[in-house]
């Protein structure tokens, strides 16, 4: 088992933070992202699933998220959801950066392929509804989310196939400026 652990500076802007938590991820992990991404195309959902009219959804879902983060620039909904895609790109940034320094080419594997495995959550819904229904994952999963003190802490439990989990326990510390964030 594999932890990651990520303290951010709340003097840096929200996005800027994910910025550098995403890319130390991606660093940091580069050989289970290449193993996610190998163990994503034994199985059902892999990127022969993932026809034109999904692979257009999920572009347009970036730009959308663009979209609205710049329309609502005080918006907290929408500034966290662009933080995250923000911290996407990043964690594929430093995927590349680790594979080029360590002369691992052949792990490369590009970012709408990166962008899919990021996404594999919500790709049993997305699946039936831009692909033939039979092409479905039959497996789900369970969240959980408790507050305590000053602490919010989350655990997600899959039912899904095991080698599609990244196997890693990830902490992030993102402090925030904005008094309305938060308690």
């Amino acid at each position: 088992m594999n932890y990651f652990y990520s303290y951010a500076n709340g003097l840096k802007s929200l996005a800027d933070q994910h910025r550098g938590a995403g890319f130390l991820e991606g660093y940091a992990t580069y050989l289970e992202i290449n193993a996610a991404y190998l163990n994503f195309n034994k199985f059902k959902v892999n990127d022969a699933s993932v026809k034109p009219k999904l692979q257009e959804y999920l572009n347009n879902q970036m730009e959308f998220i663009e979209t609205m983060a710049d329309k609502f620039s005080r918006d907290v909904y929408w500034q966290q959801a662009y933080a995250f895609l923000e911290q996407a790109r990043y964690a594929y940034r430093g995927f590349l950066q680790r594979i080029h320094e360590e002369g691992r080419l052949d792990l490369y594997i590009g970012f709408s392929q990166y962008y899919y495995l990021t996404s594999i959550g919500d790709f049993r819904e997305l699946l039936p509804t831009y692909n033939n229904p039979s092409d479905t994952p039959e497996k789900s999963c369970t969240g959980f989310i408790k507050k305590v003190d000053n602490e919010i802490f989350v655990a997600h439990s899959t039912g899904s196939y095991y080698p599609y989990m990244l196997r890693i326990v990830k902490s992030y510390h993102f402090p925030t400026r904005d008094e309305s964030v938060g308690a």
